[in-house]
């Protein structure tokens, strides 16, 4: 056998392994997704882009909230493929009467406090900030209360816009991880001085709580995040976040919106 021949013939079990460690991460996840199309970072966002995370073709579920002022979508996470990302933004529907009939669910205190949106399928990772191909439109149906658990459908293929890019936070799909001891909070709606604004906990290992907190009654800048402790609880609870609140700006009322933590153990 010629002996450039033989020398090649080593070379294949070297290859072949290369090819074999490369391979996973060029893997796609498949499983429920919502879609957004992403506009660039803007001032007001907590953008975290770094593990980036990988695509996630899936339908994503979205919680949809907002106030007279504005709308805005979170993506209701888990930590598991393709769903392990903490995705909040702005957004506006091309519809006006859509636009200012949600506003005004929104507005009134009696309204039904949960809203869902569902996208068509999509890449979860083109909402990054930093995506190659960024989302800035999707194509939604709406929901009054929570798609999966009884919702009534009230519009569908309406058209969103992605206006702010808030929160993009991939999350670790690790499990035996330290327990946490304290929990960061983010407020949402700062950029528009609205006094209804929100709070967001920034979800970091499993288990878990996606929690949202209404803020009522904002006359004065607060803070745009702030941690509290745990003491056990993986979400602290609102009389605790009412509390804090209440040291800076006495006349803010918390209301709890949401809080999950089956999906997120």
């Amino acid at each position: 056998m010629p002996r450039l021949l033989r020398f090649y013939l080593r070379l294949l079990p070297l290859i072949f392994t290369s090819l074999m460690l490369v391979s996973p991460s060029l893997n796609a996840t498949s499983g429920h997704s919502h879609h957004l199309e992403v506009s660039s970072p803007l001032e007001h966002s907590h953008v975290n882009v770094s593990p980036a995370l990988p695509k996630s073709v899936g339908l994503h579920g979205m919680l949809l909230f907002g106030s007279k002022d504005a709308i805005f979508a979170s993506h209701l996470p888990m930590f598991h493929p393709p769903h392990n990302a903490q995705v909040v933004f702005e957004l506006t529907f091309n519809d006006t009467h859509i636009q200012q009939r949600i506003q005004q669910q929104f507005a009134t205190l009696s309204a039904t406090p949960i809203w869902t949106i569902v996208p068509q399928p999509f890449d979860l990772a083109r909402l990054a900030p930093n995506a190659e191909k960024p989302l800035t439109q999707l194509t939604v149906d709406i929901f009054e209360g929570h798609f999966e658990r009884g919702g009534k459908r009230i519009y569908q293929h309406a058209v969103i816009e992605v206006k702010h890019m808030l929160l993009f936070n991939p999350l670790s799909i690790e499990t035996k991880q330290p327990a946490k001891t304290f929990a960061t909070y983010i407020a949402i709606g700062q950029q528009n001085n609205d006094e209804t604004q929100f709070l967001i906990k920034l979800l970091s290992t499993r288990p878990d709580a996606d929690q949202l907190i209404k803020l009522s009654h904002i006359r004065s800048a607060l803070p745009s995040t702030f941690t509290l402790p745990l003491h056990g609880q993986l979400s602290a609870p609102v009389e605790q976040i009412q509390q804090h609140i209440n040291e800076q700006a006495p006349q803010v009322i918390a209301t709890p919106l949401y809080l999950e933590i089956n999906e997120l153990r």
